[in-house]
C-alpha cells in the first residue's frame, strides 16, 4: 500500500503517454516524463519524510525498540528507487521494446534475488533489507546510464524540457484513481475473507485461497501478455477497427489457451494438488472447473477495464472498480451462506461478468464514438 502511494501509481498513465508520443513527438514525450518524475518526487519524498519523522514509533511497533532506525531509513529510501524503477518499466513497456523490457525484468528479478540471498547469508534479515535497497539503486543506475540511452531517450533532454500542467493533471488522475481503487479493493477483499471465515471456517477459507492461487497461476500469464504486448498497441490505436482487432486477437488466444490449460489442470488435478499442497486439499478438486471459468471471466473483465483507463477514461474506470468491489460486500453473505465455498466462485463470476458487460458497453458506445469524432 505504501509502495502504491509512494510511487504515484502512474504506471498505466506513463505507458499510455509513451505509446502515444514516443515515436511521434519527442518534445511532448520528454515534457510528460519530466512531469512524472516531479510527481514521483512529491509522492515518494513525502512518504520518505513521514516515515523518517515517525521512525521511532514505527521502530517500536515493528521491532519493539528504536534501536534499528537505520533499517527504517533504508526501507523508506528504497521506496524512492523502487518508484523510479517502476516508472522506467512502464516507459519501456509503452515504447514497445519488448526484448529490452523482458531483459530488464529478468535483470531486476535475478539481480534482486541474488543480492537479497547474499544479504541474508551474511547478515540475516537486516542484510536482506540493505541488499534490497542496494539492488534497487543498482537497477536504477543501470537503467538510467545504459538502458535508456540505448532506446534513444536522453535524460538531459528530459530535465531540460518544460513540464506541462495538462500532463500533470492527467498523470495525477491516474494516480488518484489507482490509489483509491487499491485501498477500496484491499478493504473489500479483507472483509469478504472475514465473512467467509465467520460463515464457514478458517480451514474452508484456506481451501478457497489455495484454489484461487492455483487457477490464478494460469491466468497470470495472460495478464502479463496483455499488459506488455496488447495495452501499448491499444493505447496507440487511432481508429476503432484497429482497437477491435487487437482485443479480438487477445480474447480468442486467451480463451482457447485457458480452456487448454484448464483441461490439463482438470486431468492431472490430483497430482498437481498433491505436489503443491497435500492430500488434505483434494477437497478442492471438484471446484477447479467452475473456478477456471470464473478466472477467465475475471481476466476478460480486467482487460476490458484496462482498455478504458488506457484510453484515458480514468474517472469512469475508478468508479467501476469501486462500485463492483463494494458489490462483493453486499453479495458475499447471501452466496456463501447459501452455497458454501462455491458461493465465493459464484460471486466472482457474477461480478466479473457484469463488470465485463458494462466495460464492453462503454468501449462500444463511448470510446467508439470519441475515436470516430477524433478522425473527423
Amino acid at each position: 500500500m505504501i509502495g502504491t502511494v509512494g510511487s504515484g501509481s502512474m504506471g498505466k498513465g506513463i505507458m499510455t503517454i509513451t505509446a502515444e508520443r514516443f515515436d511521434v513527438d519527442k518534445v511532448r514525450f520528454y515534457s510528460a516524463i519530466k512531469s512524472s518524475i516531479e510527481i514521483i518526487f512529491y509522492f515518494s519524498g513525502t512518504v520518505f519524510i513521514l516515515v523518517v519523522a515517525f521512525s521511532n514509533r514505527i521502530g517500536d511497533y515493528l521491532f519493539g525498540s528504536s534501536s534499528d532506525l537505520w533499517l527504517i531509513f533504508f526501507t523508506a529510501l528504497n521506496l524512492i528507487f523502487f518508484s523510479f524503477n517502476s516508472m522506467y518499466i512502464s516507459l519501456i513497456n509503452g515504447s514497445r521494446n519488448f526484448k529490452i523490457y523482458n531483459q530488464l525484468r529478468l535483470v531486476q528479478s535475478v539481480g534482486t534475488l541474488i543480492m537479497v540471498l547474499t544479504g541474508v547469508v551474511y547478515a540475516g534479515w537486516k542484510g536482506a533489507i540493505y541488499s534490497t535497497v542496494l539492488s534497487q539503486l543498482l537497477i536504477f543506475l543501470y537503467t538510467s546510464i545504459y538502458v535508456l540511452p540505448g532506446l534513444n531517450i536522453n535524460l538531459f533532454s528530459v530535465f531540460n524540457s518544460k513540464s506541462n500542467i495538462a500532463d500533470r493533471k492527467l498523470l495525477l488522475s491516474f494516480t488518484s484513481v489507482t490509489v483509491i481503487s487499491t485501498i477500496v479493493i484491499s478493504i473489500c477483499q479483507v472483509y469478504v475473507r472475514k465473512i467467509t471465515v465467520d460463515l464457514l471456517s478458517v480451514g474452508t477459507a484456506g481451501y478457497f485461497e489455495a484454489l484461487l492461487k492455483l487457477t490464478t497461476s494460469i491466468t497470470s500469464v495472460f495478464w502479463g501478455v496483455f499488459s506488455i504486448h496488447y495495452l501499448p498497441m491499444i493505447a496507440k490505436c487511432k481508429c476503432f477497427e484497429d482497437l477491435k482487432i487487437q482485443l479480438r486477437s487477445f480474447m480468442i488466444k486467451m480463451v482457447l489457451s485457458t480452456l487448454l490449460l484448464g483441461l490439463v489442470l482438470v486431468l492431472f488435478s490430483g497430482y498437481i494438488i498433491n505436489f503443491f499442497y497435500s492430500s488434505e486439499f483434494l477437497i478442492i478438486e471438484n471446484l477447479i472447473v467452475p473456478q477456471i471459468l470464473s478466472e477467465m471471466l475475471r481476466v476478460i473483465a480486467w482487460c476490458l477495464g484496462s482498455v478504458i483507463i488506457t484510453r484515458k477514461y480514468v474517472f469512469m474506470f475508478g468508479m467501476l472498480d469501486v462500485v463492483f468491489s463494494l458489490s462483493l460486500i453486499f453479495l458475499v453473505s447471501y452466496f456463501v451462506e447459501s452455497f458454501g465455498i462455491l458461493g465465493r466462485i459464484y460471486i466472482q463470476s457474477i461480478s466479473s461478468g457484469i463488470y465485463a458487460l458494462v466495460c464492453f458497453f462503454i468501449i462500444w458506445v463511448r470510446i467508439r464514438k470519441d475515436i470516430s469524432k477524433s478522425l473527423l
